[in-house]
């Protein structure tokens, strides 16, 4: 019987490098995503169960610092900040929220 040799994989290893390299900066923007998504989700959660002092106070200013670019985090923390009487805040956030959307 005789001995088969296999084909270099020498060329093959600049693309297979490509590919793995594509798949971790894939996992570290969807593990952002998700981690963005996990920020949004707890905010909805602080309001929804009328801890309004908390989102406004704590969870909003990390929100929108971390997402300054974002609609929606303006906007949540704009109702927080309305649930709790600061109406003049409040409106800030929104303008900001309108101006983003």
């Amino acid at each position: 019987m005789p001995f088969r040799t296999l084909p270099s994989l020498a060329p093959l290893w600049p693309s297979a490098r490509a590919a793995a390299l594509s798949l971790v900066v894939c996992a570290f923007l969807l593990g952002g995503a998700a981690y963005a998504q996990a920020d949004f989700a707890q905010m909805r959660d602080m309001l929804a169960q009328g801890y309004y002092n908390s989102a406004a106070r704590l969870n909003g200013p990390e929100l929108v610092t971390h997402h300054p670019d974002s609609g929606e985090a303006h906007f949540l923390y704009a109702k927080a900040l309305y649930l709790t009487g600061n109406l003049e805040r409040s409106q800030v956030e929104l303008d900001r929220a309108i101006e983003l959307s």
